[in-house]
């Protein structure tokens, strides 16, 4: 159902992105005896989250010297501090999830879990991460230049997330009780495309962020045909086009590879 909101041009999904906790901690748990290969650079994240004490907390992060490409270790909060500590060679994007069956809402045949929280790590740095255990996703970040790029873009987008976000909890409620939720849906996908489309805003706008390469690679992408991103890309700094990800989205963009 393709819709133009703000002159562009939105290329929908046939099954819009619903990212739920679920698979990522099935993904998390399944692949957390794996060992990796470290480098010897030190990273620190140390975290402040109301609600998170007796919960399982689970950490994945990008490592290329891993056979599955990403690296995972966990804890148990037993209070809402706590602290990881590792090792990285690079900057690399991680994520925080909670595994706490207490905290799952159950929704017909389908749990909806607590969204998880997206950050940067990178040697010798601490991250520190403070917020709501029913909120990870609003984090507020901080620590390193990317994260306080990641927090300037969480900001920006917030008000819209929690919109989206409580239309969703509120068709899994209504799914449950039986009723049609083909109205709602629609909704949805409305307002998913304006959460889009502040993403895109946030690159316009902020043209000389890393962080907005890194957006385009990760978000974007999959939703704005070629003329949009590579107008998106075009509008891009030097320095941010050379970043890795910026390098990435200009292979992706030639090769059109989405």
């Amino acid at each position: 159902m393709p819709r133009k909101y703000s002159g562009r041009s939105f290329k929908y999904k046939s099954k819009m992105k619903t990212r739920t906790l679920t698979g990522v901690v099935a993904l998390l748990i399944a692949l957390a005896s794996c060992n990796t290969e470290k480098s010897a650079n030190s990273f620190k994240v140390t975290g402040d989250i109301k609600g998170i004490a007796g919960s399982d907390i689970i950490i994945m992060f990008e490592d290329p010297l891993s056979p599955n490409g990403f690296s995972i270790d966990s804890l148990h909060a037993s209070s809402d501090k706590f602290e990881f500590e590792g090792t990285i060679d690079s900057v690399r994007i991680a994520v925080i999830a909670v595994n706490n069956p207490e905290l799952v809402q159950t929704t017909g045949d389908e749990p909806a879990a607590l969204m998880p929280v997206q950050f940067f790590i990178q040697p010798n740095c601490t991250v520190k991460i403070t917020g709501e255990v029913d909120k990870m996703n609003l984090c507020h970040l901080s620590g390193t230049s990317m994260n306080e790029q990641m927090n300037k873009l969480v900001r920006f987008t917030e008000e819209q997330q929690i919109y989206v976000d409580s239309l969703f909890f509120y068709m899994y409620r209504v799914e449950q009780a039986g009723f049609d939720t083909e109205e709602l849906q629609d909704a949805i996908r409305h307002e998913y495309a304006k959460l889009v489309d502040l993403h895109a805003d946030f690159v316009e706008q902020n043209p000389d962020l890393d962080i907005s390469s890194f957006i385009l690679q990760m978000y974007l992408i999959e939703y704005y045909d070629l003329e949009k991103l590579q107008s998106l890309y075009n509008g891009l700094t030097d320095k941010v086009k050379s970043n890795n990800y910026g390098k990435t989205i200009y292979r992706m963009i030639e090769e059109n590879q989405f």
